[in-house]
């Protein structure tokens, strides 16, 4: 290793740098503080030869391993050119290997604030797809990235171009990536992102931005996935699948409260041909409790090609083979009494009418008096209830109690929630619409006084507030309202910091002058070994520790990003 002072025309740019941008307002402020200082840092390069020419003169040219955006800016500056051509610039000459020269480039680069995010994926790819997968566990050694941070930036990448490009343009968030990434098919992925970006001006106005949230992403894709929790057949196969979403959490950190399979039709065909086996079929709900002979799966035939069994099936349908249960991927068995159906309507139809027989007339008359009934009972509680609850004192424990049922039987999460918290005997029996009942709520409610009633309505509005479907804006409307201030009390966190890149973290610090605190600099110094200054060297978990541990006065240091709230 040699330091000289090399002519920057005998220099050349190296293939593997993963950076691929130089312009930008930093650049031309690079290219100022040289014009101004001169070159402070030299570069490192490598010797591609050793020619002499017969005047003694060296004609070896070189190869940047670090440095290429201080080249170039060098190379911009007129100053540094003489008569000859060009001037010189400061290098460390070090001789390596192109696997050495290309290791030191890429940890270089990835210790770099302005690097991209979409050039610190491509950086993790091609140190990956040089050394090997096993190379993950080295590269984190000596970058300080958590292993399954770098995995996750490289199977991201697999994505179609035309994403990484949004991506790359900040239309799109490392959030939305990975969510993305759950779909294995191209046209399901280039489906999810069209939806994605595809906005009402009502949703843009929502929640701000041409893109929908990562949240609303992760919503879909759950909602399209399957629990495996409903998996009767053998599971072997689906334990190293890219589809199920234990997987991809474990290598990936793709996180999900259940274990989800998101290919509806690979389970659908492993749950088919495990129910054709008459043995399997014998010990289902649908074949014990239903009495069913065969199933059919929901969507798998047209709604007019069966008919729906309301009520008990006569008792020669019972050895019909057309007696079916109609199977509805993904709900829960205790459902299935109401999905008997006949596979033959023509027959049900015809079954039905002679059963009426001669007390069809009858039947009409009662199940005609029921309806005017019920009509002509609603119509007239829709006009009294208004005019005596506008009597009643909203204080009133009979107004509290109808607020509190109200929202009971609009979310059903909430009733479920509801009916457990107090023990209803008949909890976890039957599951959906079931929880919502009136004949189930109000008997619990009623032996409720107010203060109990009012404690439940404020723990339901929280869990209302919470959920991801209710919004950010509307949540953030909510922490004003209960006297939140987000700039004064809100941290950071080390799952914030963990969230971000080394160079987003340097960024982040930098902004906040967490770098120019005193306990900074004596924590970089006394407790980690290093010089005052030298952040740039420090690992990520050196970085976060810098910030948690050192005692910084975290108070008031909040990112631009958490305090930019659409309007």
């Amino acid at each position: 290793m040699s330091y000289q002072e090399i002519e920057l025309d005998r220099i050349k740019p190296s293939g593997f740098n993963p950076r691929k941008v130089f312009e930008g307002k930093k650049f031309d402020e690079l290219v100022e503080s040289i014009r101004k200082k001169g070159v402070l840092q030299p570069i490192v390069v490598r010797p591609l030869n050793d020619p002499r020419d017969r005047n003694g003169r060296d004609d070896c040219m070189y190869e940047i391993v670090a440095g290429e955006r201080r080249w170039r800016a060098a190379s911009k500056v007129e100053e540094l050119h003489g008569e000859n051509g060009f001037g010189k610039i400061p290098a460390v000459v070090r001789d390596l290997t192109d696997d050495e020269a290309y290791d030191i480039m890429t940890i270089e680069n990835l210790q770099r604030e302005d690097l991209t995010e979409l050039e610190e994926a491509q950086s993790f790819k091609s140190f990956v797809d040089r050394h090997g997968e096993d190379a993950v566990k080295d590269l984190a050694g000596r970058t300080g990235i958590d292993p399954r941070y770098i995995r996750r930036r490289v199977h991201v990448l697999t994505l179609p171009a035309k994403i990484l490009e949004s991506w790359e343009a900040g239309k799109l968030k490392y959030g939305h990536l990975e969510q993305l990434r759950r779909l294995d098919k191209e046209g399901e992925i280039l489906q999810a992102f069209k939806d994605l970006t595809e906005r009402t001006s009502w949703e843009a106005q929502q929640e701000g931005g041409a893109v929908k949230s990562v949240e609303y992403l992760k919503r879909k894709l759950d909602e399209r996935s399957v629990a495996f929790k409903y998996a009767l057949f053998d599971q072997y196969e689906c334990a190293a699948c890219s589809r199920n979403s234990h997987v991809q959490k474990e290598l990936f950190g793709v996180e999900s409260t259940r274990t989800l399979c998101l290919d509806p039709a690979c389970f659908k065909k492993k749950l088919n041909d495990w129910l054709l086996v008459p043995a399997n079929w014998k010990t289902t709900t649908w074949a014990k409790k239903n009495k069913t002979n065969g199933f059919r799966f929901d969507g798998s035939v047209d709604y007019r090609q069966y008919e729906h069994f309301y009520r008990d099936p006569p008792k020669d349908c019972l050895a019909c083979p057309k007696f079916c249960s109609i199977i509805v991927i993904g709900r829960d068995e205790n459902r299935y009494g109401r999905d008997r159906a006949c596979m033959d309507p023509s027959c049900y139809r015809s079954k039905f009418q002679r059963e009426r027989g001669s007390g069809s007339v009858k039947e009409k008359a009662v199940a005609r008096a029921k309806n005017h009934g019920e009509q002509f009972r609603e119509l007239f509680y829709a006009s009294r209830i208004p005019e005596v609850a506008k009597e009643i004192p909203a204080e009133d424990v009979r107004m509290a109690r109808l607020a509190l049922v109200a929202m009971l039987q609009k979310f059903r999460d909430l009733s479920e929630w509801f009916t457990k918290k107090h023990k209803s005997k008949n909890t976890g029996k039957q599951v959906g619409y079931w929880y919502r009942s009136a004949s189930v709520l109000w008997p619990i409610v009623d032996k409720m006084d107010l203060p109990a009633v009012m404690e439940d309505i404020k723990e339901a509005a929280l869990r209302i507030s919470l959920d991801t479907d209710y919004g950010a804006l509307g949540r953030h409307r909510i922490g004003l309202e209960l006297g939140i201030d987000l700039a004064k009390e809100w941290r950071i966190t080390e799952e914030y910091l963990q969230a971000k890149t080394i160079k987003e973290i340097h960024a982040l610090a930098n902004k906040l002058g967490l770098w120019k605190e005193k306990k900074a600099q004596a924590y970089l110094f006394e407790k980690l070994g290093k010089k005052r200054g030298a952040f740039e060297g420090c690992k990520k978990s050196q970085l976060i520790e810098i910030i948690l541990k050192s005692g910084i006065d975290l108070a008031n240091k909040v990112p631009t990003e958490i305090l930019e709230i659409g309007k």
